[in-house]
């Protein structure tokens, strides 16, 4: 059975091409905005997941966004385990606009079963 060991928003995630450790830079706890709608540049959702032995090397999963219930955006992930029991998805999401404040809710779906989630919520801040 898959599942997410952790999942992290971020402004950034890199990957050493040497040593395959992660960095992650300037970590989103939460979002602020004095407005809304806000467009946010970039952000990088990083999630680890993990296998059963018994379980097939590659998955292709979704990974399902939304804001209160109302789908922001999806896509298809193709991942490969190889050999190992772990794997990082690492997802560079560029061009979202977040229409109103709630609780930002990233999914990750094999099929109609959610594997885990990150929620990161986004507030109103006094101008």
């Amino acid at each position: 059975m898959l599942d997410v060991y952790f999942a992290i928003a971020a402004n950034r995630v890199l990957v050493d091409a040497r040593t395959n450790q992660v960095s992650i830079i300037d970590v989103y706890e939460k979002l602020e905005s004095p407005q809304f709608p806000v467009f946010l540049p970039k952000v990088t959702l990083l999630f680890y997941l993990s296998r059963d032995a018994g379980d097939p090397q590659t998955r292709d999963l979704t990974m399902i966004c939304s804001l209160e219930d109302v789908e922001i955006f999806n896509t298809q992930i193709h991942v490969d385990f190889q050999v190992s029991l772990t794997n990082r998805i690492v997802l560079e999401v560029e061009g979202v606009t977040i229409p109103k404040p709630g609780t930002i809710k990233a999914r990750i779906m094999d099929k109609d079963q959610s594997l885990g989630v990150l929620d990161l919520l986004v507030e109103r801040r006094a101008a």
